[in-house]
């Protein structure tokens, strides 16, 4: 993944573009004015009237996905399910992690009012984005925790844990016991269960923060998920071992 100022190097570049392209009246026109330095991309604006900030802050929301998860609270339905464990505990006590995967999705989908064959859809989803992102290995850090708190070469640091390999802001954020809980296998399943129903309502495509999804972390050249950019035409059939 591209360096936060290198990033925003790019979206000031892009963005000078666009105001010079005669759509960009109408783009601008359409950014909310921002009053105060944006809490994920940490852009300072200084005027609130600015609405080259203000579109900045926006562009920068699209391009810097390891950052940018979600800005806006979880919606009260969101709130009220981080609340409870019956989800969390949904399945056998003593089930594998591809099974937990199947069942606690499919508890919080089903939840969340969605028809019988999304549930199963992207239940299914859910268990092939797992197994990419961290071999269902509940304990699994990227590139071994060896780039948490000492940089990588390209300057970054990667905090990326867990079965569902949230990183330490979105975990802290979606997982009860924020990043100290990564590891907890329900508790990270849980959170990306509810993530991906945030997004869904929020109007995006659901796996929009996993790269193994979308692809977008300069490390994957290819989606694991059939409609995805270079993703496959359709899912692996072991997946149906796990979905009813």
């Amino acid at each position: 993944m591209p360096s936060s100022s290198s990033l925003r190097r790019r979206a000031r570049l892009l963005l000078g573009s666009a105001l010079a392209a005669t759509t960009a009246v109408t783009v601008l026109a359409a950014a909310p004015a921002a009053a105060q330095t944006d809490p994920i991309t940490d852009v300072g604006v200084t005027d609130p009237d600015s609405r080259f900030d203000a579109a900045l802050a926006t562009l920068l929301r699209v391009i810097y996905r390891d950052e940018a998860i979600e800005t806006e609270d979880p919606t009260p339905r969101d709130l009220e399910a981080k609340a409870d464990r019956g989800c969390i505990d949904a399945g056998p006590a003593d089930a594998d992690v591809p099974t937990t995967v199947a069942a606690i999705f499919e508890c919080r989908l089903t939840e969340a009012g969605v028809d019988e064959a999304h549930v199963d859809k992207w239940t299914a989803e859910a268990l092939v984005v797992a197994e990419c992102e961290s071999l269902f290995e509940a304990d699994a850090v990227v590139f071994d925790g060896r780039y948490l708190d000492t940089a990588h070469p390209n300057g970054n640091r990667y905090s990326a844990a867990g079965v569902f390999q949230f990183i330490r802001a979105t975990a802290d954020k979606w997982i009860d016991g924020g990043y100290a809980n990564v590891k907890d296998a329900r508790l990270n399943i849980d959170a990306a269960a509810r993530l991906f129903i945030h997004n869904r309502n929020a109007g995006l495509l659901g796996w929009d923060d996993w790269a193994c999804a979308a692809a977008h972390d300069g490390f994957k050249v290819g989606s694991v998920l059939p409609g995805w950019p270079g993703g496959p035409a359709e899912l692996p059939d072991w997946v149906n071992e796990y979905v009813s």
